[in-house]
């Protein structure tokens, strides 16, 4: 599933690259319809969050993880992990003991790059907007 996740990571980051896409994705409705109450509820939460008072350089941050290059890089740390993974279950079965050190330094090594990923796309997309995102849901 990991070379999944990477490869649904590379083309949404091709797809961001086509359509520059805008903060604010609103949908058009016709004149003469009453907007529904899932419309409604949405554009109050969109609201609201131009209301929240925004982190300091949170515009950079989001910049900086939407972008290609940092994109492109998550799914390569994304397929390395998986590769490094596969390779201590290949050369050093059935858990690793053999050269746990070595395993262990690259699963923290992962961890921590991982969680700065995480927190760089968090502060760039606080807070409602960070939620929003499927990818974010974990």
């Amino acid at each position: 599933t990991i070379p999944m996740v990477a490869a649904a990571v590379v083309a949404q980051a091709a797809k961001n690259r086509k359509e520059k896409k805008s903060d604010e994705d609103v949908r058009p409705r016709p004149k003469d319809k009453r907007p529904s109450v899932a419309d409604q509820a949405s554009d109050a939460v969109q609201d609201y969050a131009r209301k929240l008072p925004k982190l300091p350089l949170q515009d950079k941050m989001k910049a900086f993880y939407h972008s290609p290059n940092c994109q492109l890089f998550v799914a390569g740390l994304i397929i390395l992990n998986f590769f490094t993974t596969m390779a201590e279950k290949e050369f050093d079965p059935p858990f690793g003991e053999r050269y746990r050190p070595t395993w262990q330094a690259l699963e923290d090594a992962f961890n921590v790059v991982f969680l700065v990923e995480l927190i760089i796309n968090f502060w760039g997309s606080f807070l409602l907007e960070f939620w929003r995102s499927g990818w974010n849901i974990f």
